[in-house]
C-alpha cells in the first residue's frame, strides 16, 4: 500500500487496494472505514497519548511514520521482513516450517495469501468475489474452493 492509495480526513479512511501484478497498477477494492467517536477502547502511544482504538486514527499515525512522496509504502516491510516475522509465528506456534529433504519453508507470503483466499471462500463469498477481491485470474480460486468442499476443515 502507498501513500497515494490512502484518503485521509479526520472523520473517514479510505484505501485502495491495488493489483501489483505487472507494470499497471489498477484498483480491485476500495475500503472506506469511518472514525470510531467510543473511546472506550484506548491504547497508548509515545507521541500521541492515550488514543481510540480506532481505523482512522491508526492510518493517521501510519502516514505520519511514512516517510517520502506519494509512491512511498505506508507500512515498510520487505519480503524477508516479512517472512522472518512469519517464520517466528510458526515457531511459537510449534509448527514446523521445515521439513528434512525440502530446501525452502513450508509457509512463505504465498501461503499467506492462498490462506485468505480460503478464508473468504469459507465465509461465503463467490468465487467471482474473492477473485476479484484478490485480483487472481485463471482458475486458482476455483480449485481452493473445491478443496474445501471436499475438506473443510483445512481452514
Amino acid at each position: 500500500m502507498r501513500r497515494s492509495d490512502v484518503e485521509l480526513s479526520a472523520s473517514k479512511v479510505k484505501i485502495s487496494f491495488k493489483d501489483l501484478k505487472g507494470q499497471v497498477r489498477k484498483e480491485v477494492h476500495r475500503v472506506e472505514m469511518e472514525a470510531l467517536h467510543n473511546k472506550a477502547i484506548t491504547v497508548r502511544n509515545a507521541k500521541y497519548g492515550e488514543i481510540p482504538l480506532c481505523p482512522v486514527m491508526i492510518m493517521k499515525i501510519a502516514l505520519d511514520r511514512a516517510q517520502g512522496g506519494a509512491d512511498a509504502p505506508v507500512f515498510k516491510q520487505t519480503y524477508s521482513t516479512y517472512i522472518k516475522s512469519v517464520n517466528v509465528l510458526v515457531e511459537k506456534a510449534g509448527i514446523p516450517n521445515k521439513v528434512e529433504g525440502r530446501n525452502r519453508h513450508c509457509y512463505t507470503a504465498h501461503s499467506s495469501r492462498v490462506g485468505g483466499v480460503c478464508m473468504l471462500l469459507a465465509a461465503g463469498l463467490s468465487e467471482t468475489v474473492v477473485s476479484t477481491i484478490c485480483a487472481w485470474k485463471g482458475d486458482s480460486v476455483r480449485r481452493y474452493s473445491e478443496m474445501l468442499a471436499l475438506e473443510p476443515s483445512r481452514v
